[in-house]
């Protein structure tokens, strides 16, 4: 029995006795057990045995059934609640008889319960992995749906357009150059230190040589060649993106595979933003 019912039965026992006007030590040694074990009998801490409760009822001049029908009610409420589902709808069980089948055969009907129990966390378990997997699903497809550019915007907006180790590094690489006020000796202090760290020389082309290039970096010759048509301000710029590529790469890597990105196009797109990011943080306040 569940200590509950043990309760019920209990206080069935006591609110009988008294009303039959017997103390426990009367009526505890009528049943030959002591005064304070029926006192646990009554409050419900010990369990009644079959051949005791039979006894008691004779004492008492219940019959077995009377002393189980509390206990009996709350099952009783319990599988009616159970049969209501539309699952039994075509059954049509009656009232009496889902009283008669609990009277019974309680054990089998608390086993119904139990099953019912675990068949409504089974639905409720199925249930919440179906919501889980719907919103992952929308998840996956509305990232599939974004534009590799918009991804690596986001991918910006979500770190505050800012990392800690990026312009680490680049404090660190700036702290090497020595920058003077003025836009032609930052210039040649980018130009000297792509040369001294990195081998790398820098070309300055006319139109005539190349008048469709902007920008071009030989990795061969390990020359860096730009076009006469930028300003300083510009050229500056692309000597420290070019510095950021020798540098920084490592650190652009990394932030790449701890974030788990696998996308070549966004890869690529991310890349050029995370060296832009550290050409402007190495220029800075220098360049502005």
């Amino acid at each position: 029995m569940e200590p509950s019912e043990l309760t019920n039965i209990g206080s069935k026992i006591r609110k009988v006795r008294r009303s039959k006007g017997l103390s426990q030590s009367e009526l505890s040694k009528n049943l030959g057990i002591s005064a304070s074990y029926l006192n646990l009998l009554e409050s419900g801490r010990r369990k009644i045995t079959v051949p005791l409760l039979i006894k008691i009822g004779n004492e008492l001049g219940i019959s077995l059934k009377d002393l189980t029908l509390e206990s009996n009610k709350r099952i009783l409420s319990d599988v009616m609640e159970v049969l209501s589902n539309e699952l039994f709808e075509d059954l049509d069980i009656t009232n009496h008889e889902t009283t008669e089948f609990i009277s019974s055969n309680p054990n089998i009907a608390k086993a119904m319960l139990t099953l019912n129990d675990s068949y409504k966390s089974l639905r409720e378990d199925m249930q919440n992995r179906l919501e889980v997997m719907e919103v992952e699903s929308s998840i996956k497809e509305r990232k599939s749906t974004r534009l590799p550019v918009e991804i690596v915007s986001d991918f910006l907006q979500e770190n505050k357009n800012y990392f800690d180790n990026i312009e680490r590094k680049a404090e660190s690489i700036r702290n090497k150059i020595y920058f003077e006020e003025g836009h032609r000796t930052i210039g040649h202090s980018l130009i000297q230190y792509l040369l001294n760290e990195h081998n790398t020389k820098t070309k300055v082309v006319s139109t005539e040589e190349d008048e469709k290039s902007i920008k071009k970096f030989d990795e061969n010759n390990k020359i860096l060649f730009l076009s006469e048509m930028l300003t300083y301000s510009a050229r500056n710029f692309h000597l420290a993106y070019q510095i950021a590529y020798f540098d920084a790469h490592e650190i652009i890597n990394r932030i790449i595979e701890d974030n788990k990105i696998y996308s070549e196009e966004v890869i690529s797109l991310l890349k050029i933003s995370l060296l832009n990011y550290f050409a402007a943080a190495l220029l800075m306040p220098y360049d502005v």
